[in-house]
């Protein structure tokens, strides 16, 4: 899905991965608010099965990972994003050959606090006065938030499919 160009450009690129359990949940309060219209266990099943928009997960972020020589993308993960933003900020300043001040970067790192993104409407794509109240776009915001939401033989079946798909155990630990 990358322009043709790319390689010849060669323009700096982040990825981010998640936990595929994560991901799974996220996309279905997403769908679930603009199409889908089933139970989550409905919605899994078609999930690991890769009936949904943007599969394949597995082998997308393993060609990613594939990549980690290109001085042009920077990988980072969803989890170490929530938990060490400071850290994942000088990477990404480091990344684009930038430096700001310890008032600038505090506030960066409010201005992208979970907080201030579930907060911001345009963000969040609220409607003022809209009378249909649906599940927010910015929803949690959780590393683990799956833990919560999943059911044990829910959890089962994600971690089944991401054996089956990923064979190799050394890029299984991507998806950990």
């Amino acid at each position: 899905m990358l322009p043709k160009r790319y390689w010849e450009v060669k323009p700096k690129t982040i990825h981010i991965r998640r936990n595929p359990k994560s991901v799974a949940v996220s996309y279905f309060f997403h769908s679930e608010r603009f199409f889908y219209k089933c139970s989550m266990d409905t919605f899994l099943r078609s999930f690991v099965r890769e009936h949904q928009f943007f599969s394949p997960y597995h082998a997308h972020v393993i060609e990613y990972h594939e990549l980690q020589g290109c001085d042009n993308i920077l990988h980072l993960t969803y989890e170490e994003m929530k938990r060490y933003l400071p850290a994942v900020v000088r990477k990404v300043c480091e990344f684009f050959g930038k430096s700001y001040s310890k008032p600038e970067l505090e506030l960066l790192y409010q201005h992208l606090s979970f907080k201030s993104i579930r907060d911001n409407p345009t963000l969040n794509r609220e409607k003022p006065n809209d009378p249909i109240k649906t599940t927010p776009f910015i929803r949690k915001g959780e590393a683990d938030g799956w833990k919560h939401e999943l059911t044990p033989e829910q959890i089962h079946m994600l971690d089944e499919w991401t054996k089956e798909r990923v064979p190799n155990p050394e890029h299984r630990k991507l998806f950990e």
